[in-house]
């Protein structure tokens, strides 16, 4: 292969390699919330795992939270602006509560309310 023939090879195939590990990185917060929640600490308190609230957020904006103990199922939407996560009632669309995302690494969400307590998610 020719000098240029094979520079404009490498600079080729390295144009690419950079691509794949970007898409990951790329994710916004509101991608990487869509999935199945579950809340297992609160503060410094370990939530029994037979009460513990389930949160499920879709990627339409829609989402429901349910304890495994009642069962009892409530819905929601959703938005995050910046780093807030707010939460709406589905009924009349008032906003219901907003917390601080503090991060969200693959299976593990961390959250923090308007009195800087801390909750722990997990998928």
């Amino acid at each position: 292969m020719n000098q240029p023939a094979f520079l404009l090879f490498v600079t080729f195939s390295l144009s690419f390699t950079g691509c794949g590990s970007s898409t990951t990185s790329a994710l916004s917060n509101s991608d990487r919330i869509i999935g199945t929640w579950v809340v297992e600490k609160t503060g410094d308190k370990v939530n029994p795992p037979n009460d513990r609230t389930i949160l499920e957020f879709n990627k339409d904006g829609t989402g429901s939270t349910r304890s495994n103990e009642t069962d009892r199922k409530r819905e929601f939407t959703w938005k995050i602006e910046g780093d807030n996560l707010q939460f709406f009632s589905k009924e009349d669309g008032q906003k219901r509560d907003e917390t601080r995302i503090k991060s969200i690494s693959g299976d593990t969400m961390l959250l923090q309310d308007e009195q800087n307590e801390t909750q722990l998610k997990k998928r």
